[in-house]
Formats: structure tokens, sequence, C-alpha cells
């Protein structure tokens, strides 16, 4: 309750738009935490958690549409929790490029607003362009 209070402005009892949320700080904390949840979120078609944790964009949409089965969600959720991430070498300390087994293509996660955000733009194109090749149905 008292953690609430806090970011709630005093008088009025509306949300403090300047507050960050100390439930949803822990997403973004490090560049591997927003690369992780945004993998994670995208099994589960989790839209909040991926607007969270990406760079705003407005064909975002893809990533929440469609869902895996919820047994196979799970394992390759644990799978994504636990895989390495490697950091391209040379990034300065408001921007990096990560690159995992999850996806083909190194993405860029920089500071925004005081919290890592994923590029999820080539994700985007991958499933725009994957859309595209697939036949529509007769």
């Amino acid at each position: 309750m008292h953690s609430v209070f806090r970011h709630r402005h005093a008088r009025c009892g509306k949300p403090n738009p300047k507050a960050k949320d100390p439930a949803r700080a822990d997403l973004t904390a490090t560049p591997e935490a927003a690369y992780r949840q945004l993998m994670v979120a995208m099994l589960m078609a989790d839209e909040q958690t991926i607007r969270d944790v990406i760079v705003d964009r407005d064909d975002a949409d893809v990533l929440w549409k469609g869902q895996y089965p919820k047994d196979v969600a799970a394992l390759l959720a644990e799978q994504y929790r636990t895989m390495e991430i490697s950091k391209k070498a040379g990034e300065d300390t408001e921007q990096v490029a990560l690159h995992s087994s999850a996806f083909p293509l190194p993405l860029t996660v920089r500071k925004v607003g005081g919290y890592w955000k994923v590029d999820a733009g080539p994700i985007i194109e991958a499933r725009h362009a994957a859309k595209a090749l697939t036949p529509a149905a007769p």
C-alpha cells in the first residue's frame, strides 16, 4: 500500500506520470533483461509487457498477434530465460547490440527515459515478410 501511495499524486490520488512503476522497472533494468522479457512476452502474446520493453513503433502489433501453444511457450520461455546473450563489442553506455539463439539477427537495445528498450524493428520486419510469403486461404 505504501509503495502505491508514493506513485500517486498526494492531493488528487491520480497516477504520477513521472514516477517509474517499481513493479515493472525490473523488466528493463539491464539490456539483457529487456531483451529476455521481449522474447518471453512474444511467446505469450503479452501486449502490455511487449509495449513496456520495446521502443515505440506504430506497427508493433505483429509482436503480440498469434500465440504459441501453452506447453510449447513454457518450454521456450524457460530456454529464453537462461539462454546466452552476446553483446557486440564497442557499444556505448546508452545503446548496445545483443544477439542470442532466439532471433537470428542482433537487436539494438537503447536507454529511453531511464529504461532499456529493445528496437524490435528487425523482428517486426521479419514477421511482415513472413506474412507476405504466406499464401492466402482459398
